[in-house]
């Protein structure tokens, strides 16, 4: 049996366990291909702003309502290319993890090599898309670059009053700084700015010992976990054991996550 057929290579990454992609399942849960199979990727741009119906008298005719359109952009993204190389010695040495002086045969370490491999290989893809996720929620862009590839920045257009930097005194911990508030106020911006409801806030965990060292946030912040281990935030579930996330609490309609 040839071990690295496209058939055997299927059959091995359909078996392997899914890696955990928290930003991607919370934020981007839907994902669009394009049925004539085209390199370019297309967005399209919704312009408009809210409206509201005009008033007329009953005895004429309604107002003519403009349709405000749309704006298209392409991008042709570069490809994500993992290439490994596989000894013809290898399988004639112990794996790691193995019994000491070897209990398997070559034939079994390479058919584990060859799975251990495309599990790597499956967690770096996975890792760079989340990556990409992170830079689209924090800056409104996607930078891609890479050998051969020139470095593009995918900008989705994302008001740039929504991209906030706290410095100097404004930081969190300092003296007369009120983080929550803070939240509370860029969550009404969102709404302001998009229409949106901002209810999840993710963190680091230096972030998150800052927050949780503030008297207010220790005040309201409801550490109880419940008695439901089915609890959802979209179709994510609350730090289940293969999610890299840690739910850590909620304030209000505020759910707080270390990531």
């Amino acid at each position: 049996m040839d071990l690295f057929s496209t058939s055997v290579l299927a059959r091995v990454v359909e078996s392997l366990d899914e890696p955990a992609s928290f930003l991607l399942d919370a934020f981007f849960p839907m994902v669009q291909t394009d049925p004539l199979g085209r390199e370019e990727i297309y967005f399209d741009i919704d312009e408009s702003k809210p409206r509201l119906t005009p008033f007329c008298s009953p005895l004429i005719a309604g107002r003519v309502v403009e349709d405000q359109g749309y704006s298209t952009k392409s991008f042709k993204p570069a490809y994500a290319k993992d290439k490994r190389r596989f000894l013809p010695n290898s399988p004639l040495r112990r794996l790691r993890g193995e019994t000491i002086g070897g209990n398997l045969t070559p034939m079994e370490r390479r058919q584990a090599q060859l799975a251990e491999t495309l599990e790597d290989q499956l967690e770096m893809l996975t890792r760079r898309e989340e990556v990409m996720a992170a830079e689209a929620l924090t800056s409104g862009k996607v930078t891609v670059k890479g050998e051969g590839y020139p470095t593009t920045v995918v900008d989705f257009g994302r008001d740039p009053a929504l991209t906030v930097t706290l410095t100097n005194d404004a930081r969190w911990g300092e003296t007369g700084v009120q983080p929550l508030a803070g939240i509370e106020d860029w969550a009404a911006l969102i709404q302001e700015k998009s229409g949106a409801v901002a209810r999840d806030v993710v963190m680091d965990p230096q972030a998150w010992k800052i927050f949780r060292a503030d008297e207010e946030v220790k005040e309201l912040l409801d550490m109880r976990r419940g008695g439901d281990p089915s609890l959802q935030v979209g179709h994510m579930s609350r730090g289940q054991g293969q999610q890299k996330p840690r739910y850590v609490g909620s304030i209000g309609d505020f759910d707080f996550w270390v990531y």
